[in-house]
């Protein structure tokens, strides 16, 4: 993060380092093959004057391993949708992982930080900034968007853009699946929080690979364009928000359940009246603040143990 004052010349500044998984040799046009989700926000001049807006896009690259790619992408440029599909464009990769991107008309600069992962910059009338994952492999549907997700909006563009984070369960549904949630905003106005979320969504394999649409009925997004990276992770646009950002959806993990692994006694043998010690292995670590073992005797007769339940700690 930035820390000098906020000028013209030093505006607010702040992103992430990750450390490059350089192959053996270094980055080749090769290290780009395959499907990979993009996903930039920004600003942009619309209609000739000095002014700008925020923008925000999201789409599908794939990449054939020599220099050439098709783009399908959809985008809220000047406050309204924009979309185009299999736009061809080219592509020439140093052996840093510094990337020259061409499509349509523009020119783009990426570096590798992983085989079809990429930081993406623009710098021209239209700032943008962003990120490619690759997508997992597999055809995307209703049903490999099912579960409960955490979301957030990524990277405000400015004032304007709502920033939100919550999460929701989506139902995997065919045709059309359900999402409903809470979430809670920051808006000029003041924070709302617990805010319900209700939203719609389908998800098609073809002719783009996990791309789909969400209506959003609750709040202000409205109508969405959803780009599936896996079934665990997801990016939306809003094509109708005025002010829009990058939406991230992960899936919320759920730990592992507990099972019993062993219980040893010290000492292992006993005659007459004696304590003795036990110790209980589990499959995993405890979750947070411990958790509670019920403790029974088969034979009071024999052997009795404490009323309380003991505490198994991480």
């Amino acid at each position: 993060m930035g820390s000098d004052a906020v000028t013209t010349a030093t505006p607010l500044l702040d992103g992430v380092v990750v450390q490059q998984q350089i192959p053996v040799g270094g980055f080749t046009n090769a290290s780009l093959n395959g499907n990979m989700v993009i996903y930039v926000t920004g600003r942009s001049v619309c209609g000739g004057g000095t002014g700008s807006v925020p923008k925000a896009g999201a789409g599908l690259l794939t990449a054939d391993g020599n220099g050439a790619f098709s783009l399908t992408y959809d985008e809220n440029y000047c406050r309204a949708p924009n979309s185009f599909t299999n736009a061809p464009g080219t592509y020439s990769v140093a052996s840093n992982g510094r990337a020259t991107i061409t499509v349509g008309g523009f020119s783009l600069v990426a570096y590798l930080l992983n085989l079809n992962q990429i930081f993406l910059f623009v710098s021209d009338s239209n700032v943008l900034f962003g990120f490619g994952e690759p997508q997992a492999a597999g055809s995307f549907t209703n049903s490999a968007l099912k579960g409960k997700y955490a979301g957030f909006a990524t990277y405000p563009a400015a004032f304007g853009v709502v920033v939100f984070s919550g999460e929701f369960s989506a139902d995997g549904a065919t045709p059309t699946g359900n999402a409903t949630g809470a979430e809670d905003i920051g808006v000029s106005s003041g924070p709302v929080s617990g805010a319900a979320f209700k939203a719609t969504y389908s998800v098609a394999s073809s002719p783009t690979n996990g791309r789909g649409t969400m209506t959003v009925t609750s709040g202000r997004v409205g109508n969405a364009v959803i780009y599936m990276i896996s079934a665990s992770k997801f990016v939306a646009v809003a094509l109708n928000d005025p002010n829009p950002a990058v939406l991230i959806f992960e899936l919320s993990s759920t730990p592992p359940a507990l099972s019993l692994s062993s219980l040893t006694l010290s000492p292992t043998t006993a005659i007459g009246a004696q304590s003795f010690t036990g110790t209980v292995t589990f499959s995993g670590p405890a979750p947070a603040g411990g958790a509670q073992v019920a403790l029974s005797s088969s034979d009071t007769g024999a052997a009795t143990v404490p009323s309380q339940a003991a505490r198994l700690d991480r």
